[in-house]
């Protein structure tokens, strides 16, 4: 996981397998008035436009409503145009970036070439970043994994390699993935109201994490105990892999082998 601010005016969320090296960047280096973000290619392919809409669609029909309206949403290559590649920006990575609140503006970045099945899924996964920029939490990238998973497969994108990662890796985008989906298998209505919860990151000043103590506390014992079962499965090993820059909060009943 890895983060890159271009210029100090926007952040870049949500970094989904990010390589790389870190920006080396200098101040005044581009003209007057241009911003950063128009370092990167711009995506002329329509089908990934008409497909990022269908998923923008779909992902507020089943996660709620976005927390920022962003009328604005561009797609870029992680790869810098010809002109700007001596500025050595970081590439290769797939991430949303808030460029202006105020103005209603984000840009997603894809690491992979349009025709590369890969894109598909990265793309998908980054939509649901726009629901909530401001959240880094690793169960939000659980439901952006499962999310895209689904949203793939229900249009006939072929994700069986992303599949096979996310099912046998033990990294924290694979356990994350598996907790949100077998969280689904539970109780589908729960897991659609989590983002509902987000609430200010006491130790991340300016983001947000998922509050899932009110999550779980919202619900009756029966459902919250079912919950927690799957819960018990997952938290050990997600706290222990999981990075330190973004949320992950264990329920106070799992602490310690709780329950």
């Amino acid at each position: 996981m890895g983060k890159c601010v271009l210029d100090g005016k926007g952040v870049l969320l949500a970094a989904l397998f990010l390589w790389g090296a870190g920006c080396s960047v200098r101040e005044g280096a581009l003209p007057m008035g241009m911003a950063w973000h128009e370092v990167y290619e711009p995506v002329e392919d329509r089908a990934l436009w008409t497909f990022m809409e269908a998923a923008r669609l779909e992902s507020e029909r089943w996660l709620g409503v976005p927390t920022v309206r962003l009328e604005r949403v561009e797609l870029r290559y992680a790869r810098a145009r010809a002109e700007w590649r001596h500025l050595g920006v970081a590439e290769h990575f797939s991430l949303m970036e808030l460029v202006s609140e105020e103005a209603g503006h984000g840009v997603i970045y894809l690491g992979v070439n349009g025709a590369d099945e890969g894109g598909w899924f990265l793309l998908a996964h980054e939509v649901v970043h726009l629901l909530n920029p401001a959240l880094r939490d690793w169960m939000m990238e659980g439901l952006a994994s499962w999310f895209a998973v689904r949203f793939c497969e229900e249009r006939g994108v072929a994700v069986a390699e992303w599949r096979r990662r996310l099912e046998g890796g033990e990294d924290a985008y694979a356990l994350s993935y598996r907790l949100v989906r077998d969280l689904v298998g539970v109780d589908e209505d729960a897991v659609r109201g989590l983002l509902a919860f987000a609430v200010a990151d006491e130790g991340q000043p300016g983001w947000e994490r998922l509050d899932v103590e009110g999550w779980l506390g919202s619900m009756a014992v029966v459902r919250r105990e079912r919950l927690w079962a799957v819960m018990t499965l997952y938290v050990d090993r997600l706290a222990a892999v999981a990075s330190d820059e973004v949320a992950f909060t264990v329920p106070v009943a799992l602490r310690d082998g709780g329950r």
